[in-house]
């Protein structure tokens, strides 16, 4: 006799253990947006939903980068939340930092 299906609950439940850590890199990447954002509002910037998805979406996007770099380097569970929400939080700042080295490498002239 041919066994029964589990059903659509046993499969969501078989899927989401490879899921989590994306789910989690995601829920982290925003809340380091929104720490970030909200600490340029307090020092006097004005607010903007188009900064604000800008900037959640250059966070958004290192957090990724930082979970796959953690997950070719081997680093799971807590070392790899505390890079992926340290790196997100960070990831304007690293994105300017990176802007300069360009420049600088190439030779561009900067205009101030």
């Amino acid at each position: 006799m041919p066994e029964k299906d589990a059903g659509l609950w046993k499969s969501l439940y078989d899927a989401l253990p490879p899921i989590l850590p994306w789910v989690s890199t995601l829920m982290l990447s925003m809340i380091a947006t929104a720490a970030q954002y909200a600490a340029k509002v307090r020092a006097g910037e004005v607010f903007s939903v188009r900064a604000l998805i800008l900037d959640a979406v250059i966070c958004i996007f290192v957090g990724i980068c930082t979970h796959m770099l953690c997950e070719a380097a081997g680093i799971t569970g807590y070392g790899r939340s505390a890079l992926v929400a340290i790196s997100a939080h960070m990831g304007t700042r690293s994105m300017l930092i990176y802007e300069r080295w360009r420049d600088r490498v190439l030779g561009v002239e900067v205009e101030r």
